[in-house]
């Protein structure tokens, strides 16, 4: 089972994923790319979003990562940050691009039987640092909200809401209803999950 996690910085991903390898300690944790590129010193531009892109798209297909694993990132974030950017009227990649990127990332999460989606939700409050990017952080959630509705058509999709405890219920509940997802994979209509908006 391989399940990839998504959502903008400072959301619960990394919360998230403690919680269910608690639970669940056949998974292993694939750590997002910010950490194995050493990004943590790096702007938050472009050419950080599309190197840690690139590094996504790579871990989903390393055939080395093998068993029951949770990816804390999917190559779709870069896009929906990417997009953040040219909608902050930031430098960002031309608008060309973008169809290209998203294209890329949905083959990439073919390679998945999970898409775990975690919008901001004002029922776990995380605390932020003074440099965090509040404009950046809300409008990727709302690129990322958008491209897995209207763009995203590879992998069952749940929503992941609610307070800490109901967050690692929901995705295990997803988890144990494995034996489906296979069978509603190429038929979007009839996924047990999806994002609600």
């Amino acid at each position: 089972m391989r399940i990839a996690i998504s959502g903008t910085h400072a959301s619960g991903k990394s919360t998230l994923v403690g919680d269910f390898l608690d639970v669940h300690r056949n998974f292993t944790a694939v750590p997002e790319p910010y950490e194995l590129l050493d990004e943590a010193t790096a702007a938050p531009d472009a050419s950080s979003f599309l190197r840690q892109f690139n590094a996504s798209l790579e871990l989903f297909a390393d055939r080395s990562i093998t068993g029951d694993v949770i990816f804390e990132r999917s190559p779709l974030d870069f896009v929906a940050y990417l997009a953040a950017l040219a909608a902050l009227d930031r430098p960002t990649l031309p608008r060309q691009r973008f169809a290209e990127l998203t294209e890329r990332a949905d083959a990439a999460l073919r390679q998945i039987d999970l898409l775990a989606v975690i919008p901001l939700d004002r029922h776990l409050e995380l605390h932020l640092d003074e440099e965090e990017d509040e404009n950046l952080r809300r409008q990727m959630d709302v690129e990322l909200l958008d491209l897995v509705e209207h763009a995203t058509h590879a992998v069952p999709v749940v929503e992941i809401a609610g307070p800490r405890p109901a967050r690692q219920q929901e995705l295990s509940r997803a988890y144990l209803s494995r034996p489906n997802l296979e069978a509603t994979r190429t038929a979007p209509d009839q996924w047990p999950f999806h994002v609600k908006r």
